[in-house]
């Protein structure tokens, strides 16, 4: 609450008093579990009385437990401010063995709610916190064709889409692949790609060709692209294998696959065994085109509390692990010499040793 109200306060220029020509801002809090705002909202009001020397408004209501020197509102077109905050909860057993104390919590439970492990939090001007829920629906509204369909090939064929185009939208287009497709422009690689939605997005976006690795069936009008090979089969099987070391270099490798506990070690096995292939051919093809970006998603098999926070824990140990494993293969696919040239060669593997540092 006191770096909440110092960042009104200085960094937002909150105005909590009222004057002849403007009306002091109001604050909307968006807080869950709900039970918390009371909480959270009186001890805004007793830090900014207290702490701020903020005095309460003419038109302050004493009996409001809501109410102090900061004016609160409801609603969404009137605030001007909105906090959003998310408490993470102790459970029994952690509560008993005292991990509340080592996080600097006095173990005491607030409104019936259990000590708090932790709180995730955002304060946003009201214009910003619209932008961003504009955004989001911007992005997920647009409705799909049926799979079968070819009214219309370019319609998306599966809303998993949206997720890679708004990547590529608001951090990889205009960045990084406008140099991609200038000096070492490489394949895509969508593994899991069945119907074909994120293959859709790579292709559209300059990218050729586009191996899509996938037991399933992609949508006719995925198939149906210049550029597309799809291999109906593992990540890691020979056929697989192949096709991935054919298409070599990649500068996009994407995955939007159930992510269950194995997968990041298939992604792993699949990849060291491209870049085995790579460096036992006469091919002289590098693994990655450099830069290169590798996207995917995180999809929990469980939506219970606890396992939400023990696959968190796991997926923080194994992911830059596997990261590791991708950029180690690649290095190990670089040739000294051949199609890359010394010099690039060089520059890849520097750029790798960066990586790996990090």
């Amino acid at each position: 609450a006191r770096r909440v109200f110092d960042l009104l306060q200085q960094q937002h220029n909150f105005d909590f008093v009222d004057t002849p020509t403007k009306r002091a801002h109001e604050l909307r809090l968006d807080v869950r579990p709900k039970s918390m705002v009371l909480n959270i909202c009186q001890e805004l009001q007793r830090i900014a009385a207290e702490g701020g020397g903020i005095v309460n408004r003419d038109d302050t209501d004493d009996n409001d437990p809501y109410d102090g020197p900061i004016r609160m509102t409801r609603s969404v077109g009137k605030c001007s401010f909105v906090l959003n905050a998310v408490f993470d909860f102790l459970d029994e057993e952690e509560e008993e063995d005292g991990v509340g104390d080592s996080i600097g919590n006095s173990g005491s439970t607030c409104n019936g709610n259990p000590p708090t492990r932790c709180c995730y939090w955002g304060l946003s001007s009201a214009e910003d916190q619209n932008n961003i829920i504009r955004r989001l629906n911007d992005y997920a509204t647009p409705g799909i064709e049926p799979l079968d369909s070819m009214d219309n090939v370019e319609a998306p064929v599966s809303r998993a889409y949206y997720k890679l185009h708004q990547v590529f939208d608001e951090h990889l287009k205009d960045i990084m692949f406008a140099k991609l497709r200038g000096v070492n422009g490489g394949a895509g690689l969508d593994l899991g790609a069945s119907p074909g939605g994120w293959t859709q997005v790579l292709h559209r976006n300059g990218i050729r060709p586009v191996v899509a690795i996938d037991p399933g069936l992609l949508a006719p009008r995925v198939q149906g692209l210049d550029g597309v090979q799809h291999v109906r089969g593992d990540f890691s099987g020979e056929d697989s294998i192949h096709a991935i070391a054919n298409a070599a270099p990649y500068s996009a490798i994407v995955c939007d696959a159930n992510l269950y506990l194995e997968i990041f070690e298939q992604i792993g096995r699949t990849l060291e065994a491209v870049a085995e292939e790579l460096r036992c051919s006469a091919k002289e093809k590098s693994l990655l085109a450099f830069p290169s970006v590798f996207v995917l998603t995180i999809k929990f098999p469980y939506k219970t509390e606890e396992s939400l926070r023990r696959n968190l824990a796991w997926a923080s140990e194994q992911i830059p692990a596997c990261l590791r494993r991708i950029v180690d293969a690649a290095a190990s696919s670089i040739m000294d010499e051949g199609t890359f040239g010394n010099d690039l060669s060089a520059r890849m593997r520097m750029q790798i040793r960066r990586v790996n540092e990090h």
